[in-house]
């Protein structure tokens, strides 16, 4: 559910910018939708240094608004458009999941909305409620197949804030959408079960795409962050010089760095290992294949990461996803092969376009 956008579906402007919150960045695009297609005319990354990080800026209602607000306002100078629309962190959205019984979908929607009550941290009045539905057959039983549902519940006070911080930045707010559920338009054409597993600077998470729709998410214990701090207490270098040698040499290290090297194998080790059992796990679960695995996130770029975690998750195809393969994007625009890292931003856009 695009939040605030069903009231706003028949005046959708032909221009949108995309926000995507990250831990340490902020990732800006602006895309333009003409006819049946998409083209991005410009992005920016915005960097703080690891002691500014951006879950610093959330603590406290007037902190969040004001920097973050004046954050967007001088960074929006860069685009043409103000409608705007953000890409809601998984961190700070609450999900879970459960099974009712077979029934007609016109009585499901009031089924699932009594049912998500028990789950919810605090009254369902404080919530944005959305969710995914699946038909699931029990493996080896012949019986009427029940629903699998999978939902989330962003708090309705966080979105009043992004309301209030696209007010500050003199920008319109037209939207919100949690990330992992922009990652279904993105992911539409692959029409396979897929595990797309995002690497962020703080938290990651491994989401399970099926049937087109989100319909699990686990977090996952590796971000880039435990990568650099491997990195800085090894070498005993700052923050900023440990991302700089892990932007310049990732995963691809000298035989005298044998120390480093060692682990950063153990990291890789740990990741694959979680993501096999991920794998393994949800197969069993939802009586499916995986047929690939994905990664998007800032990790997913880095030298030698995709060879070594490839080689770690033998038994289906593994890749780096990145949108701007199946976007056009303005010929103006340069350092195209960043795309995972845009792939949240674009996510929401592509949700505002085609809800």
């Amino acid at each position: 559910m695009l939040y605030n956008l069903k009231m706003l579906s028949l005046t959708l402007g032909k221009r949108i910018l995309g926000i995507d919150l990250g831990t340490k960045n902020i990732k800006i695009v602006e895309v333009e939708k003409f006819k049946d297609s998409l083209m991005l005319l410009n992005y920016i990354i915005i960097e703080f240094k690891a002691e500014t990080q951006i879950s610093s800026i959330l603590q406290t209602s007037q902190i969040f608004e004001e920097n973050l607000g004046k954050i967007l306002e001088e960074a929006s100078k860069e685009f043409k458009t103000k409608n705007v629309v953000f890409s809601i962190p998984s961190s700070y959205v609450f999900s879970s999941y459960f099974s009712l019984p077979h029934m007609p979908i016109s009585t499901l929607k009031q089924a699932i909305f009594y049912e998500s009550k028990k789950y919810l941290p605090t009254s369902e009045k404080d919530y944005y409620i959305d969710w995914r539905n699946l038909l699931l057959q029990p493996v080896g039983i012949e019986t009427t197949p029940k629903w699998f549902i999978f939902f989330s519940a962003t708090p309705i006070n966080f979105i009043e804030k992004l309301k209030s911080v696209s007010n500050i930045a003199r920008l319109k707010f037209k939207a919100a959408e949690v990330e992992f559920y922009g990652l279904e338009n993105l992911f539409k054409n692959v029409n396979d079960n897929i595990i797309v597993v995002d690497i962020g600077y703080g938290y990651s998470y491994s989401i399970l795409i099926t049937e087109n729709k989100v319909i699990f998410i686990q977090k996952i214990k590796i971000s880039t962050r435990s990568v650099i701090d491997t990195i800085k207490s090894l070498l005993e270098i700052s923050d900023e010089e440990a991302e700089n040698f892990l932007i310049k040499k990732g995963f691809k290290l000298m035989p005298e760095e044998i120390e480093l090297k060692n682990n950063l194998e153990e990291i890789l080790n740990n990741l694959s290992l979680e993501i096999n059992k991920t794998k393994d796990n949800l197969e069993e679960r939802f009586n499916t294949k995986i047929k690939g695995i994905y990664f998007i996130g800032g990790l997913s770029l880095v030298p030698g990461f995709l060879e070594k975690i490839s080689e770690k998750i033998p038994t289906v195809p593994v890749n780096v996803f990145n949108p701007l393969d199946f976007i056009n994007v303005d010929k103006s625009l340069k350092n195209l092969q960043i795309g995972p890292i845009l792939t949240n931003a674009l996510g929401v856009c592509l949700k505002y376009f085609y809800p």
